[in-house]
């Protein structure tokens, strides 16, 4: 009795349809030219526009960043490494003032909470920067940090919008692409034309996948 064989167009197909029921995973991060339009597509269904301004951190970097980072804290002495959610104010060299909760270290940036939850203001650390616990009458708190630089750094990837830059984790991005200019056809077109072509394929391929399905049963 031969048993019945399916072609490779319905393999495919079925693949394709096992594929899409699994859960959306992190998007890894594409890097653009600096200061690039693009757009971004967050997690919960929003899309972001801003200036391409770097990625932070790298790919290798853990995704469950808030346990590394208190783990890595633990080894450390305390009053040297600020805990996250802690409010913090940062004054630079010019005087500028932004306070925040603090989300973590990425690379030579610190993150501090701002009014969207899925985005952290970049406050970068080069330079003459005074970091200071609420309630300290410190102006400075962590006066030393060099061993900053060995914690965890959050994945993710910087984008100026308005005259603010944020940093968006990578787990929050489900996907990105450069921003069309405005009055161009040519992009929507061309979107439109591969859209209509993967639709036409997943017929045929549907199609074959019948086919050998009946020819089986005869």
């Amino acid at each position: 009795m031969n048993r019945p064989r399916l072609s490779s167009a319905a393999f495919a197909v079925i693949l394709v349809l096992l594929s899409s029921s699994s859960p959306a995973r992190a998007y890894s991060l594409t890097s653009f030219e600096w200061n690039e339009s693009v757009t971004l597509k967050l997690a919960d269904g929003r899309q972001l526009e801003g200036r391409f301004k770097g990625l932070l951190g790298k790919p290798t970097d853990p995704v469950d960043y808030d346990a590394h980072y208190e783990a890595w804290r633990s080894t450390m002495e305390p009053a040297t490494v600020p805990a996250l959610g802690e409010t913090l104010i940062v004054t630079s060299r010019d005087g500028a003032v932004v306070r925040g909760a603090f989300r973590g270290l990425a690379d030579d940036v610190m993150l501090l909470g701002a009014a969207d939850s899925s985005l952290s203001r970049v406050v970068p650390l080069r330079g003459h920067v005074q970091i200071q616990r609420v309630g300290e009458k410190s102006l400075d708190s962590f006066p030393i940090r060099g061993h900053w630089k060995f914690a965890p750094s959050l994945y993710s990837m910087a984008i100026q919008v308005g005259h603010v830059t944020y940093a968006v984790p990578a787990i929050g991005i489900t996907s990105q692409n450069i921003t069309p200019h405005h009055g161009s056809d040519h992009g929507e077109g061309l979107a439109m034309g591969l859209v209509v072509g993967l639709v036409l394929g997943a017929v045929a391929a549907g199609a074959a996948m019948a086919s050998a399905f009946s020819h089986a049963l005869i």
